[in-house]
């Protein structure tokens, strides 16, 4: 997931399954930003990490608060990565705020997701004005396998730090958020990729 990033088991809980090729129903309503990554209390996100195509652990993400403002409300997320040292991982929450134009990272600081959602478009998603991270719609209503779940009418966007030559490719599907995250480094090398495999709705 861009931290800056059905199948139905039981109430709430989307997981694919070892055996069968499992549908997660998208909603064809889905056309705003916020509808593509659903904040709310409670709700959590298990990823499989595989680092050089190799299974490395796993990262979870958890909402955790919510403090309301005159821009919209903001949710703090935690996030634990087995994959990662200790050393490397955030300690404190990083914040996201629903806002009219999309989801905010106030910690990046940019919008992850913005309206509208149509290929091509473009937006400063952090870094500073003189080295930007740049996020760009590279696909919309496109359907995509993880493990054995397909997700349809998902939107992929891909975020680079040019000075770094650096980007991340997510795809989100709605009502779900994040299914799929990829890191490359210069020249196209898959450094990591993360994988839904459970996502938990707010009780």
């Amino acid at each position: 997931m861009h931290r800056r990033v059905s199948h139905t088991l039981a109430p709430g809980v989307v997981a694919a399954t070892c055996l069968l090729t499992s549908v997660f129903c998208a909603d064809r309503n889905a056309r705003r930003a916020v509808d593509f990554f659903p904040l709310e209390v409670g709700a959590r996100w298990t990823y499989q990490v595989f680092q050089k195509k190799a299974a490395g652990g796993r990262l979870s993400v958890k909402v955790t608060d919510r403090t309301d403002s005159p821009d919209g409300p903001t949710y703090s997320l935690t996030f634990a990565d087995s994959s990662s040292p200790r050393e490397e991982q955030e300690d404190e929450p990083i914040e996201y705020s629903m806002r009219r134009e999309g989801v905010y990272c106030e910690k990046c600081p940019g919008f992850i997701l913005k309206d509208p959602l149509v290929v091509g478009e473009e937006w400063q998603s952090g870094g500073e004005p003189t080295r930007p991270e740049l996020s760009r719609v590279v696909a919309v209503a496109t359907t995509v396998m993880v493990g054995t779940t397909r997700y349809q009418n998902c939107i992929v966007v891909r975020a680079s730090d040019r000075e770094a030559r650096q980007q991340v490719m997510t795809t989100y599907a709605p009502r779900v958020g994040p299914v799929v995250a990829e890191y490359r480094s210069d020249g196209g090398v898959l450094e990591r990729r993360e994988e839904l495999l459970t996502f938990q709705r707010a009780p």
